[in-house]
């Protein structure tokens, strides 16, 4: 209304009679006086339509001030311009300074209804008349010819328009124009007055009502904000009621979504690193809440929740999206999607994401800044609440923990009342799962420190109890185990590992801890737990409790350790009391019980030590005669064989031939007498079998009484299921024989001779009584008779070689090889007597576990010694021996090759241009030995046979490597009827290659 009293002072009827006047004037020479009138009358007639469309105009204003919207103001303003102030065509457009365009509003078509230009935008060209009058910005009107001013009514023809600017008082804020095009009647001067008069009311009406709409708007956003705020009061209130900072996350996207006008909302924590967030939940476009805690986002560096991340301030950023096509709007339309940063006083601990992406409507800066404030709101009370819930879990555990050192407590009571070691542990493997709470629980001890563990009990990956006391397994250097153990004190290790199942398979991934079983002074083992089984966290507490529980264990196992030691001493010391009370009842000394005892005591150390000094004497002498074995041997086999070869070269009755004969028997006896040296020093060639000492009983049962006589009784009780031996079976029989002549002669006038076998076992302790006796089972050959006994003084020297009491009769190694058989056949002779109580000799051999072999007996060469053509190799570094075998081997038809050595051996055989069907060699040479000798000239002549001899003892020629399966073996000295025997039995034997 301003605008339009404006405009009527601004043009008063004094200047409108002025114009009458000047327009008299003019026209007084051509027109007469009846035409002025005319003139003047149709001007007062215009004049009264202006002063009407005046007041009109007053009236339209006060109507279109009434307007509820903008575009109501210009509907009723083209509507009412029309009908009230009588303009042909109309049409509002306002201009967008931002885009540089002229936006629509509504217009009169060519039929003269009211069309909807809203949607058209212009571009302005200022060359134009309207752009030329906008670029003025003043209150302005032109007036000018066109045709088809408007795009759309092309087919208008020409005419007339007016354009007049929207003026709001201080800027152009557009233009309004009218035409002819429907009347096509004149615009006058009123008419174009009329329009610049009503353009500026339009104008001064249009900056009131977007005043009046932006100050509505502001009110609306005010209370819409304030309402937001009340309803984050509201939805704070909710939330920190909450029990779980997992349900504040479900609730917070819940009520976020549905409180805050959003469509969809999602909420992310931190991770570890700041490059991955950790997902929490989703309130979707459904309403429905998905479950994102397993998730994990790994954000690229320039992406915008990693600037606001970076930052680390509380905000919120906007990000453009696209919104995809629907079935009701199939263009794509770019919207705002919301990112607040969760902060909970110093740093940003996550982040809100919300749009309305399906709904296609964007985000507010009311939305953005009540989403800044409920990101606020929620990272405070997630904050708060994971305090809460550390307090909280700390106070659980806190509480656990001494329920736990309760149980414990208990669990201590139960396992001290174990029986033993493995009871123990395997109750604490129970105890600790079922009392303690432990998932799986393994307990090792020390095999080798720091080399390997020896498992006990464990709980499997089917949680049922597992034996693993055969298990060993070695220590990792760098394993938990290793670790605990390295600083040999009681320590708890936890560490992320990856389990394998039996097959070796990776079975899964989790966490493992470790605690060392020390026993007060030294690491011992070793308890592990884990949780494979549910893959829960294993707290600091449970680290602790699994701390106390080993170090309580460990002390526990000391302690049962050492109860078992005592109660086995105990029961040793028992065992020794109830002896030594038996004995003292026998002999009715108490009082000199104790005495006795020491003195027991003292004589089994004296005895013992006289057993050890006995046994290296006996080692000694075993160890010099097997030293002067070999060339005795070497001598008595040229002593025997020269003399054999006269008495075949003398009658009988020829002289010489008697003396002959007692150089033969002289040399038998001396043989006779070497191999019971070699027996003593268990130095002899044995030929080992596994045996049954009552089926040698039975051999022997006839022939021992024909030996001991008929004024001795003698007695064979053989055990029932006795086991085998592994021996010599003519050693054997030679044991036997050896210790039924030494009863025979302990009893002249005749007694009893006990012969029994037995099942006999030493435990560690028993076998502690005997010098080399080892713990284990054994054979037990018991001889005994009734004789006299042995003194006392003699009894250190019983089994010396050449000791011997009969003096006119006997060499004194009877009992000497006797000792030595047992010896070198693995196993052990004592004896006990007593004055007028008789003597036993009890002998022990290892027992195995095998069926006895079927013994045969080897015959003994007899007749004229077997002659031969074929071509002998002979290796022997004696002389006077490789002298007499070739001697021999010639005098029987034989073609010898002599060699004092293996290299000569080799030289010979490469000029030899024959065939060599037999190697007779010795075992032990300067240089090649008889072995390396036999197997060159097998890689050079595979057809030919060896024949190994030698007067060394057997671990010479076990070293030399020629005593194995198959191997012909003659052990000087050896007679020639033997050796050419040996010699015609090899080479019509096939070649072994």
């Amino acid at each position: 209304m301003v605008a339009f009293f404006a405009a009527a002072d601004k043009y008063p009827p004094s200047h409108n009679l002025g114009l009458i006047r000047m327009s008299t004037d003019q026209t007084r020479s051509r027109f007469d006086t009846t035409k002025i009138k005319i003139l003047y009358r149709e001007h007062e007639r215009a004049e009264d339509r202006f002063r009407a469309q005046l007041t009109e105009l007053f009236a339209v204003s006060n109507e279109l001030a009434k307007a509820a919207s903008l575009d109501d103001l210009c509907r009723q303003a083209i509507e009412l311009g029309r009908s009230q102030l009588g303009f042909d065509r109309m049409g509002i457009w306002f201009l967008d300074e931002d885009t540089e365009e002229f936006v629509g509003t509504f217009s009169t078509d060519r039929s003269g209804r009211i069309r909807d230009d809203r949607q058209l935008r212009h571009p302005v060209d200022t060359s134009s008349t309207v752009g030329g009058l906008i670029s003025k910005n003043m209150l302005a009107m032109r007036r000018q010819e066109v045709t088809a001013p408007d795009p759309q009514d092309e087919n208008l023809g020409p005419g007339t328009r007016a354009v007049a600017t929207l003026w709001d008082g201080a800027n152009v804020i557009g233009f309004v124009t009218t035409d002819n095009f429907l009347k096509h009647e004149p615009i006058t001067d009123r008419q174009a007055e009329l329009l610049l008069l009503y353009a500026s009311i339009i104008g001064q009406l249009c900056m009131h009502k977007r005043t009046e709409l932006e100050l509505r708007e502001w009110a609306n956003v005010e209370q819409e904000f304030h309402a937001k705020l009340r309803t984050l009061q509201t939805l704070s209130n909710e939330l920190s009621k909450v029990a779980t900072l997992d349900d504040l996350c479900r609730q917070a996207v819940v009520l976020g979504r549905s409180h805050l006008g959003f469509e969809w909302m999602e909420m992310w924590f931190v991770a570890d690193t700041p490059d991955m967030l950790r997902g929490a939940f989703t309130a979707n476009a459904k309403g429905e809440v998905v479950d994102r805690r397993a998730e994990n986002l790994s954000l690229d560096p320039d992406s915008l929740i990693r600037q606001i991340i970076r930052e680390n301030k509380p905000q919120t950023r906007t990000q453009e999206l696209r919104a995809p096509a629907t079935d009701e709007d199939e263009t794509e339309v770019m919207i705002s999607r919301a990112l607040a940063a969760l902060w909970d006083g110093e740093k940003v601990t996550g982040c809100l994401v919300a749009d309305n992406l399906l709904a296609r409507q964007p985000i507010t800066e009311v939305q953005c800044e009540v989403l800044s404030l409920y990101a606020a709101a929620v990272g405070h009370l997630c904050s708060l609440k994971r305090a809460e819930e550390q307090l909280s879990q700390r106070a659980n555990e806190e509480r656990a923990f001494q329920q736990k050192l309760r149980a414990l407590n208990t669990v201590s009571n139960e396992l001290s009342l174990a029986a033993t070691v493995d009871d123990l542990f395997r109750r604490a493997v129970e105890l600790g799962r079922t009392a303690l709470g432990f998932e799986r629980l393994a307990v090792w001890l020390v095999e080798q420190p720091g080399a390997s563990l020896r498992g006990t009990f464990a709980i499997d990956e089917q949680d049922r109890l597992r034996d693993d006391r055969t298990v060993v397994q070695p220590i990792q250097p760098d394993s938990q185990q290793a670790e605990a153990m390295a600083q040999n004190a009681p320590a708890v290790i936890q560490r992320e590992v990856k389990f394998r199942g039996p097959d070796g398979k990776i079975a899964g991934y989790g966490l493992r801890v470790v605690a060392a079983l020390s026993d007060g002074e030294k690491i011992v083992g070793c308890v592990s737990t884990d949780n494979l089984l549910s893959h829960q966290p294993i707290t600091s507490r449970q680290s602790e409790l699994l701390g106390v529980f080993a170090a309580t264990l460990g002390h526990l196992y000391s302690l049962k350790r050492a109860q078992e030691a005592l109660s086995k001493a105990h029961d040793d010391l028992e065992r020794r009391v109830e002896q030594r009370t038996a004995q003292l009842t026998r002999a009715n000394v108490e009082l000199k019980h104790e005495i006795g005892e020491r003195q027991r005591a003292e004589d089994g150390r004296r005895e013992l030590a006289d057993q050890l000094r006995h046994a290296q004497k006996m080692e000694a002498v075993g160890r010099l005669a097997g030293g002067i074995a070999h060339d005795f041997n070497n001598l008595l086999m040229v002593i025997r064989g020269y003399a054999d070869m006269a008495l075949e070269d003398l009658k009988p009755g020829q002289p010489l031939q008697r003396e002959v004969s007692e150089i033969q028997k002289a040399t038998d006896r001396a043989g006779t007498l070497i191999r019971q040296l070699l027996a003593f020093g268990r130095k002899q060639v044995l030929k080992p079998k596994v045996l049954d000492l009552n089926a040698i009983l039975t051999t022997m049962s006839k022939m021992l009484p024909r030996l001991i006589g008929e004024h001795v009784e003698l007695v064979i009780r053989p055990g029932d299921s006795i086991g085998s031996v592994k021996a010599d079976p003519a050693q054997i029989e030679q044991v036997i024989m050896n210790l039924a002549l030494n009863a025979r002669d302990a009893m002249p006038g005749g007694g009893k001779l006990t012969i029994e076998t037995s099942n006999t076992d030493f435990d560690a302790e028993s076998a502690k009584r005997y010098v080399g006796l080892h713990p284990g089972p054994y054979v037990l050959l018991s001889v005994s008779d009734t004789g006299g006994g042995i003194a006392e003084e003699i009894r250190p020297h019983v089994f010396e070689p050449f000791f011997t009491t009969q003096v006119d009769k006997g060499s004194g190694l009877g009992l000497a090889s006797v000792y030595g058989i047992v010896k070198q056949s693995g196993g052990h002779i004592w004896f006990s007597s007593a004055p007028g109580q008789g003597t036993t000799f009890n002998v022990y051999l290892p027992r195995i576990p095998r069926a006895a072999e079927t013994v045969h007996g080897a015959p003994e060469p007899a007749g004229k010694s077997p002659r031969g053509s074929e071509t002998i190799l002979l290796a022997e570094d004696g002389d006077d021996v490789r002298e007499l075998v070739t001697q021999v081997l010639k005098t029987n038809g034989y073609t010898v090759l002599a060699a004092n050595c293996g290299a000569e051996a080799l030289a010979l055989a490469d000029k030899h241009r024959g065939r060599i069907h037999l190697l007779l060699t010795d075992v032990v040479m300067p240089g090649i030995s008889g072995g390396q000798l036999a197997e060159q000239l097998r890689a050079k002549r595979p057809d030919i046979h060896v024949i190994y001899m030698s007067g060394y003892t057997d671990d010479a020629i076990v070293h030399h490597g020629v005593l194995n399966s198959g191997t012909t073996f003659l052990q000087k000295p050896v007679s020639p009827q033997t050796l050419t025997h040996k010699v015609r039995e090899v080479l019509d034997a096939p070649a072994k290659h």
